[in-house]
């Protein structure tokens, strides 16, 4: 399975998209952390019916589960962002699109859509975009504007990663990822803008030469709240969530300027030592700010009684990323297929243990704290 054959790329792979930076402290304790929170089932209580849908950005959404951004899912499986986007939309998860996507957003638009379910067009899962701060602003609005226009339900904003973490297995394995993978959505932004043709036949973006140009398109790590309000100005209309959200402080100034937070430490691939986001969430989860917001969750998440866990905790929803991304890599789209099937099937079993109907049943009463 997977784009990459050869043992050693195979290896490259796996580790680049299961690894962690430095000595992977974040990456164990993303998972460790939410074992701490025991459910506490509840006899002789089992619902006559369990309905998984919650609410995010203000839309019903048949289930709180939301496939994370990935970047480069191709390097996983041919198509990988296009058989994500399928299998997520037949679920009736969510899916949010890495911005360094391998296929370009608009065709994993017109899968996705192409591919839900026939249900109530009030109730269906959401087409999420995932975007960066980039050195040139104008890439990152024109990347929105089409993004909006082929149809994504909102934007997620990572401001968390104002460098990559180091993450020592890609440097031990000199991991790179392979030219053709790289980006399609930065690529076809070339080919959208302005190009002009030097003397010696060289094309050029803003007369700039195109590997000078790439540096455009690296996050800025100069980046402020200011420049995320700007940002949203230009988009008053459309959802905007922010991905990296760890303390009370990066949350309230979240609610002046988005619809939306997810707690996420990037799966421990930043800062090595991180908190876990299993316990970010216990401590903000309770807050009024944060449920003046679309509140979610990712890292480490991998069962339906993590994903029942996050929203005892005070999570609308939980992102997945890497449990997917596994089953694809190990075992193609008939792999990823039954993931998502255990999951769904796991979390709806979990609701009935616990004798929760709907989401508004899931509270802290039904956790066992550490």
């Amino acid at each position: 399975m997977g784009n990459v054959g050869k043992p050693r790329e195979r290896k490259g792979v796996e580790n680049y998209y299961f690894g962690g930076s430095g000595t992977e402290e974040t990456l164990r304790a993303n998972k460790r952390a939410w074992e701490f929170f025991a459910l506490r089932p509840r006899v002789l209580a089992a619902p006559k019916t369990v309905n998984l849908g919650t609410v995010i950005l203000a839309r019903p959404v048949p289930s709180p589960i939301v496939v994370a951004p990935m970047a480069y899912l191709s390097l996983l499986e041919d198509d990988g962002e296009l058989i994500m986007a399928r299998r997520a939309a037949k679920s009736g998860f969510s899916f949010c699109l890495s911005m360094r996507s391998a296929v370009p957003l608009e065709k994993v638009a017109t899968v996705f859509f192409a591919n839900l379910a026939k249900q109530d067009s009030q109730c269906r899962p959401l087409l999420l975009f995932q975007l960066y701060l980039l050195r040139d602003r104008g890439i990152s609005e024109s990347l929105a504007r089409r993004a909006r226009a082929a149809g994504f339900d909102g934007l997620v904003v990572t401001v968390d990663t104002p460098y990559l973490g180091l993450r020592r297995r890609d440097r031990l394995n000199q991991f790179v990822v392979p030219e053709k993978f790289r980006t399609a959505n930065i690529t076809d932004e070339l080919s959208l803008r302005s190009q002009t043709t030097s003397e010696d036949g060289t094309v050029s973006a803003f007369g700039v030469s195109f590997e000078s140009n790439i540096t455009s398109y690296a996050q800025d790590p100069t980046a402020t709240w200011q420049d995320v309000a700007n940002f949203r100005n230009e988009f008053p209309q459309w959802p905007i969530v922010l991905k990296g959200v760890s303390q009370v402080h990066d949350l309230s100034s979240s609610s002046e300027i988005s619809d939306g937070v997810i707690i996420s430490n990037h799966g421990g691939r930043q800062l090595d030592g991180s908190v876990s986001t299993a316990v970010v969430l216990m401590e903000l989860g309770i807050l009024d700010v944060a449920k003046s917001l679309t509140l979610m969750v990712d890292g480490g998440v991998d069962s339906g009684a993590d994903v029942v866990r996050a929203q005892c905790l005070g999570a609308d929803a939980v992102l997945i990323g890497r449990f997917f991304a596994k089953a694809l890599f190990r075992s193609g789209e008939a792999g990823l297929k039954l993931a998502m099937m255990t999951i769904k099937e796991e979390t709806w079993l979990a609701m009935n243990f616990l004798g929760a109907p709907n989401r508004e049943s899931l509270d802290r009463s039904l956790i066992r704290f550490p």
